[in-house]
């Protein structure tokens, strides 16, 4: 007994130091996206393991399922009694993906901005909450973390007067950070993020988009953060610093996407990726249903999932319907139709009639993906997605909806082990989707590239959690802050940025000179001219 106690002192003693050593750390994780609150609970967790206090602050924006579990390791304080409004807006978002009208400008503009407004409104409902500000306060926050979606969370920080702000980006950097951060982003080449994201080697008109699209995601997103900075000096003064000033002073910013499963673009020093975080490489064993459904597979797997935001019912009749028609046409293969609504009537009827279909609400995906089975995953595009099926080298199918989701399906189609397929055609006919399918399972260039992606992410140096705690121990042990690594062009202007202050005058100027210089020299031709003219009149006189 008295070694023991001999034994478990040195123990004691060094979770102590450890704790004592440790940063308090909040990482703000709004309900808007399971997806979402699933990476922000793998930071946390990660930061939580290594001896700092986490606190994982998930107010309900949008109401989630209560077993939604999205940290092990750090304090989860789940915040409710908002209004259900984001649900609806993300329901109407989908639904008008499919409309042709959809795509003018105008109704683009009309049809997003509702999101952040509904967004904003929840903000405000949660800085209302006395109890939970008081509580939040008295934590003493060292660091924040939060993403680039929306900015409430960036705003909060600066009441709650946290030292060290540092900013995640959920998926490959965004128009908007670019924009803040002022990150070297050639539109000539790199895609913004849109509803039809242009490759890397785009044709003349699709620059001119792009060039288009970028301009358009970051309007937008200003525009939510003007709200955001409305909503704040309403509450705390008009004096408050505008939310895009806290953001671009972020000493680090850390990017949850992977460099492989990302179009090659400059980026800044104080940028750290940290792709794949916390996603499980081992599968677990299947439990039923699924076991016994991938039994009745007698060539493979086809895996359908359009993610937690986009639910079956959200999607048009027709376009169900030609899914299960495209489905119909490779009885060899099972497919599994995950994220089905208890109300989608049409899908559960439609399942009865095509048996090779299993629908269900829910499915272990990463266990399906690791399966030798899987042949091929149809999905929306969404990053976690994206990253979960590159680990697990399955060629996928994409068809977007919003967000990096376009430029996601780009990704996998340019390297090779993915194919893009436009949803709204789907909805016209199911043929698109048929022969995209005949030619992922037909043809092994798709998987051998896959199994290459999966090589590249599993055996790159440096783990995404080792950069992740090392990184932020590192600025929190410097002050908080790293001025050394932050570019004095984050506030420049555009002008000031690319010299066009310099530029448009010299070139005035050139002009001008230009224009003088003919102006002398047709001056000297036509003295010359009548000099020689006048010569030759006189020779004839």
């Amino acid at each position: 007994m008295q070694f023991t106690a001999l034994w478990m002192f040195p123990v004691l003693f060094l979770f102590i130091v450890a704790l004592s050593n440790g940063y308090r750390i909040l990482v703000f994780s709004p309900t808007i996206s399971r997806s979402h609150m699933i990476s922000n609970g793998r930071i946390a967790d990660e930061l939580a393991k290594a001896g700092h206090e986490v606190i994982l602050f998930e107010p309900e924006f949008r109401k989630v399922d209560k077993s939604v579990n999205s940290a092990k390791y750090a304090t989860v304080l789940r915040v409710g009694g908002f209004t259900d409004e984001v649900n609806e807006r993300l329901k109407l978002l989908t639904a008008d993906m499919f409309k042709k009208e959809s795509n003018s400008v105008w109704n683009r503009y009309q049809t997003f901005k509702k999101f952040p407004e509904a967004v904003t409104r929840r903000c405000e409902e949660m800085l209302l909450k006395k109890d939970v500000m008081d509580k939040l306060r008295s934590y003493n926050f060292d660091i924040y973390f939060g993403e680039q979606l929306n900015l409430c969370g960036s705003a909060l920080s600066h009441v709650l007067q946290i030292k060290t702000h540092l900013w995640i980006s959920s998926c490959p950097i965004m128009d908007h950070m670019a924009h803040i951060l002022k990150i070297p982003t050639p539109l000539s080449y790199i895609p913004a993020m849109s509803l039809d994201a242009m490759s890397d080697k785009p044709t003349y008109l699709e620059r001119l988009y792009n060039i288009f699209d970028s301009w358009f995601s970051t309007y937008l997103f200003r525009y939510a953060s003007k709200m955001t900075n409305d909503l704040y000096r309403k509450h705390f003064g008009d004096k408050f610093p505008d939310v895009d000033d806290i953001v671009r002073e972020s000493p680090l910013i850390f990017v949850t996407s992977d460099e492989f499963l990302d179009f090659p673009r400059p980026i800044l020093p104080n940028i750290i990726y940290i792709g794949g975080l916390g996603v499980e490489k081992n599968a677990a064993p299947l439990s039923e249903p699924f076991k016994s459904e991938v039994l009745k597979a007698k060539k493979g797997i086809i895996y359908f999932s359009f993610g937690t935001n986009v639910k079956s019912n959200f999607l048009p009749e027709q376009f169900v319907r030609n899914l299960f028609i495209a489905f119909s046409k490779f009885p060899d293969y099972r497919v599994i139709f995950s994220n089905i609504e208890s109300d989608d009537e049409i899908a559960v009827q439609l399942a009865k009639t095509t048996p090779n279909v299993f629908v269900t609400k829910w499915a272990p995906q990463t266990d399906l993906l690791s399966l030798p089975e899987m042949k091929a995953f149809i999905t929306h595009g969404g990053y976690n997605s994206l990253l979960e099926t590159a680990i697990r080298a399955v060629p996928v199918i994409t068809m977007s909806f919003f967000g990096d989701q376009s430029r996601n399906g780009r990704i996998a189609e340019r390297n090779g082990w993915g194919i893009r397929v436009d949803k709204t055609k789907v909805a016209e006919s199911p043929q698109v989707l048929i022969a995209a399918l005949q030619d992922i399972l037909n043809n092994s260039k798709y998987k051998a590239q896959a199994l290459r992606t999966q090589k590249l992410v599993m055996t790159k140096p440096y783990g995404a959690a080792d950069r992740l705690v090392k990184y932020t121990e590192f600025v929190a042990a410097n002050e908080g802050r790293l001025p050394e690594l932050q570019i004095e062009g984050r506030h420049l202007s555009y002008i000031e940025l690319y010299n066009f202050d310099i530029v448009v005058p010299a070139a005035i100027v050139l002009i001008i000179v230009c224009y003088l210089l003919f102006k002398l020299l047709y001056v000297v031709l036509c003295a010359v001219w009548f000099l020689i003219v006048g010569a030759k009149k006189r020779k004839m006189d």
